[in-house]
C-alpha cells in the first residue's frame, strides 16, 4: 500500500466537491468508506489526489499548497474536462475547512510529509497517529506539543524538540 503524502482527497463521478475525512490523510479509508475499487483505471469512477504544502503546514492561503493528481496520465474525460475547477475545489475545501480543523483539532491519524516542500508546521499543535517529516525543509517543532505515534526527523534540520512536546512512540532522529 502506497501512503499518501500531504492530505489525501477523492474526487468521485458526479460528485460537487471532493471527499476527505477528518481522521484519515490515506486514500484507502476513503476507497473503503465508498466502496471503490481499482478494477477499471480508464474511465475509472474517481481520481485520487493529494495536497501538499509548499511552505507552512497550516498556511490558508491557496498559492500555498499545490494539488497532484495520482495516476496522471490515465485521468478520466469527466475529470480531465474541469481540472482546473476540481484544483480550486480541492484547495477551497482545504484553506476553509481542513485547516481551520487541523488548528483547532489537531491532525486526526497520520500525517507523511516526506519529501515535500513544506518549512513549517505553522501553529500546528497535535498529531493523533505518527508525523513524518524525513526529507523536508523543516528546522523547529515549537508549536507542536503531541503526537500520538512515532515522530520521524531523518533529513531534517531539526536539532531539538521542544521541552514539552509528548511524543508518545519512539523518535527517529
Amino acid at each position: 500500500m502506497t501512503m499518501c503524502v500531504g492530505k489525501g482527497m477523492i474526487i468521485r463521478r458526479g460528485q460537487r466537491w471532493p471527499d476527505y475525512l477528518d481522521d484519515s490523510n490515506d486514500h484507502a479509508p476513503l476507497l473503503e468508506k465508498f466502496k471503490l475499487t481499482d478494477t477499471k483505471l480508464i474511465d475509472r469512477d474517481f481520481v485520487r489526489i493529494e495536497c501538499l504544502p509548499l511552505g507552512s503546514l497550516t498556511s490558508c492561503e491557496l498559492q500555498d499548497w499545490q494539488v497532484s493528481v495520482d495516476e496522471e496520465g490515465t485521468l478520466p474525460a469527466w475529470y480531465r474536462e474541469y481540472q482546473p475547477d476540481w484544483r480550486y475545489k480541492c484547495l477551497k475545501v482545504l484553506a476553509e475547512k481542513i485547516i481551520p480543523a487541523w488548528l483547532k483539532y489537531g491532525v486526526g491519524g497520520d500525517l507523511y510529509l516526506r519529501g515535500t516542500a513544506v518549512k513549517s508546521l505553522g501553529q500546528l499543535k497535535s498529531v493523533g497517529g505518527y508525523l513524518y517529516l524525513g526529507g523536508t525543509a523543516v528546522k523547529s517543532l515549537r508549536q507542536l506539543k503531541s503526537v500520538g505515534g512515532d515522530l520521524y526527523l531523518q533529513g531534517t534540520a531539526v536539532k531539538s524538540l521542544p521541552d514539552d512536546v509528548i511524543v508518545k512512540g519512539k523518535i527517529y532522529k
